[in-house]
C-alpha cells in the first residue's frame, strides 16, 4: 500500500519541488517568521499599557536544503544526477548574485524574495552530499515606486474633453488667429494655457463696458 493511498494525505500529492529562481534543492526543513511590528507604551501611574501597531513584519524564511548524488543520471531532473556539484553550483550562483527571485517551498505559495544570508556545508564523511542553510526576506515594493493618481488622471481627461468640445462648438465664432492659439494650447496638454487663451478670447468678444456713473 502506497502512502499516497492513505486517507487525508492529499497534501502529499500537492507537494512541489523546492526551488529558488528555478534552481532546485531538497527541502529538509523550513520555518516562516512574520507577525506585527508593535510599540508598547507604558505610562506612569497607569495599570494599562497601550500597544500601537506599526504594520506587519516582512516575511522571513529559514530553510535547510540539501543536494545529494543520485545513483544514475536522469534526463531533465537536475537533482537526480550522479555529480551533485552541478545542482550545488547552480544554486550557489543565484544565492551569490543578490538578485530577487521566486522562492517555491513544497507546501506553500510562491513568493518573491531576496536571499539575505546562506551557508554551504560539506563534510568529508558524507561524500556526494551538501547542505544549504538559507535565509530569505520578502521583497515587497519600493515606497518610491510610482503609483498613478487615478483621480487626477480622470480630472485631466475630463478637462481635455471639455476643451475640445468648446473648440468644436466655438470655432466658427473665433478668428483664425484665435483658433491657432487655442489648438496650440490644447496640444501642449496644459489646462492653464487653454484657460488663459479662453479668457483672452472671451474678453475680446465680450468686452466689459464701464457702467455709467450715477447721475448726481
Amino acid at each position: 500500500m502506497q502512502i499516497t493511498a492513505i486517507p487525508n494525505t492529499q497534501w502529499r500529492n500537492d507537494m512541489l519541488p523546492a526551488s529558488f529562481r528555478g534552481r532546485y534543492f531538497h527541502c529538509a526543513s523550513n520555518a516562516t517568521a512574520g507577525g506585527q511590528r508593535v510599540i508598547t507604551h507604558e505610562f506612569p501611574k497607569k495599570d494599562y499599557p497601550y500597544t500601537e501597531r506599526m504594520g506587519r513584519h516582512a516575511m522571513q524564511f529559514s530553510i535547510r536544503g540539501y543536494i545529494i548524488a543520485y545513483p544514475k543520471n536522469t534526463v531533465g531532473d537536475p537533482l537526480k544526477q550522479r555529480d551533485y556539484r552541478q545542482a550545488r553550483d547552480a544554486l550557489k550562483q543565484v544565492l551569490d548574485d543578490g538578485q530577487e527571485g521566486v522562492l517555491q517551498l513544497p507546501t506553500q505559495q510562491p513568493m518573491t524574495v531576496v536571499c539575505s544570508r546562506y551557508s554551504l556545508t560539506e563534510e568529508e564523511r558524507y561524500g556526494g552530499y551538501c547542505t544549504f542553510d538559507m535565509t530569505f526576506v520578502e521583497l515587497g515594493s519600493s515606497p518610491l515606486e510610482y503609483t498613478p493618481d487615478t483621480q487626477t488622471a480622470v480630472i485631466d481627461k475630463s478637462q481635455d474633453v471639455r476643451w475640445r468640445a468648446l473648440e468644436k462648438f466655438n470655432a466658427d465664432a473665433m478668428t483664425p488667429s484665435e483658433q491657432i492659439m487655442l489648438k496650440a494650447a490644447i496640444n501642449s496638454g496644459s489646462s492653464v494655457a487653454v484657460a488663459n487663451v479662453w479668457k483672452k478670447v472671451l474678453a475680446d468678444h465680450n468686452p466689459i463696458t464701464p457702467s455709467p456713473s450715477p447721475t448726481q
